[in-house]
């Protein structure tokens, strides 16, 4: 006997990030549920509004040569922290150019190699640009409207964004 999907997703809805990832072997209809961008976006939402969310975050290890975090949780009081565990990005990148919503970019040490990296399901998806920008600036956002996440940037006369949904770049040079 199958419970309603409605019903699997309120309960699903409350699992912890490493939970829903364990769960997703289940069976196809949870792989489905579990991998769809709107239960995603559904859970994150639920966990930012949650009393008991935990206060977790990353530390960039600080030592020389050293790629990877710190999966670190500051107590209630906020007087004490503790490292969980270490956590490693793709390839050892260590560069972290911005954040968004649990999304980290990350390059390496030319800059000239991104990649967009979830620490929370530890994937990541390999960002090509179309060209090299010498000194540029770095943004990621989440578009409210088509829920996109997109990555911009931006150098001395052009810039470039990134479409997540569309898996592409779109170059756009001023001329002065």
């Amino acid at each position: 006997m199958d419970l309603p999907i409605e019903v699997t997703e309120i309960v699903l809805l409350k699992l912890s990030v490493k939970s829903l990832l364990r769960f997703k072997s289940v069976c196809k209809s949870w792989n489905i549920l579990i991998s769809d961008p709107v239960f995603v976006r559904k859970h994150h939402l639920r966990q930012l509004q949650s009393k008991d969310s935990e206060n977790l975050f990353l530390l960039k290890n600080s030592k020389v040569n050293s790629y990877g975090f710190s999966l670190v949780k500051l107590e209630k009081k906020g007087r004490k922290i503790q490292t969980l565990q270490q956590v490693f990005g793709p390839y050892l990148w260590a560069t972290v150019l911005c954040f968004c919503e649990g999304l980290i970019l990350i390059s390496d040490i030319s800059n000239r190699n991104f990649a967009l990296w979830n620490p929370s399901t530890r994937t990541h998806t390999l960002l090509n640009p179309k060209s090299y920008l010498h000194q540029a600036s770095y943004g990621l956002c989440r578009d409210p409207i088509t829920a996109d996440f997109k990555v911009v940037v931006v150098g001395w006369y052009s810039y470039s964004v990134y479409s997540c949904n569309n898996k592409s770049w779109v170059m756009v040079e001023q001329k002065y």
